[in-house]
């Protein structure tokens, strides 16, 4: 479903290369929340970005934007297993009535890790038991366009992680809520004004 990968060979070695998502920037955990069946297009930008996404993408960026919801209505339901356990369950759901769209996309995952040596001479080696991580993931997408000038799109993600090392007491629950509202606005062939307001 991408539609297009630009490479880029000047990127690699290069200090200063930004990732932006649906015209946000992010890093690299955000790139790890967005799943393979939510992506439309990547692109690599060689070189100075900095003209378009400032001073930080002096080495290039990379931009990724996901769709949008569609006329028709899809339901995709994706269950993942692997020997060790770990396991996985996806739900993607698309649909709308025009002018309207919504993208609905939610994973619950369970990775179970490995127990490492109790002898390790280095207390902070020692695991009592395996590590365990429980992730929880949300991203719907609320989309309006009159397919004239006007684009707007509401995304809320939500995203939550428990995190077990294998030792008593050992544990780190991380949390996040992101809302974020983009919008274009086509008054002439010469002019493109576009808005974008984000909270996390």
């Amino acid at each position: 479903g991408v539609k297009r990968v630009k490479r880029a060979k000047g990127v690699r070695g290069v200090k200063g290369v930004v990732i932006y998502i649906d015209g946000f920037p992010a890093m690299l955990p955000d790139m790890s929340r967005v799943k393979p069946e939510q992506v439309e297009k990547i692109e690599i930008l060689r070189g100075a970005a900095s003209a378009r996404f400032g001073a930080d993408a002096m080495g290039g960026a990379i931009v990724v934007t996901t769709k949008k919801g569609v006329k028709e209505t899809h339901l995709n339901i994706i269950q993942g297993y692997n020997s060790s356990d770990s396991r996985y369950t996806r739900v993607i759901g698309t649909g709308g009535v025009k002018p309207f769209s919504l993208n609905i996309m939610g994973e619950y995952s369970v990775v179970d890790g490995y127990k490492r040596v109790t002898d390790s001479p280095y207390p902070s080696q020692i695991t009592v038991d395996k590590d365990m991580y429980r992730r929880k993931i949300i991203d719907a997408k609320l989309g309006y366009g009159n397919e004239k000038d006007i684009e707007a799109n509401l995304n809320i993600k939500y995203y939550n992680s428990d995190s077990f090392y294998g030792r008593p007491n050992w544990r780190r629950n991380y949390e996040s809520t992101a809302a974020r509202f983009a919008s274009s606005l086509k008054p002439s062939s010469m002019m493109d004004i576009n808005l974008s307001i984000g909270y996390e």
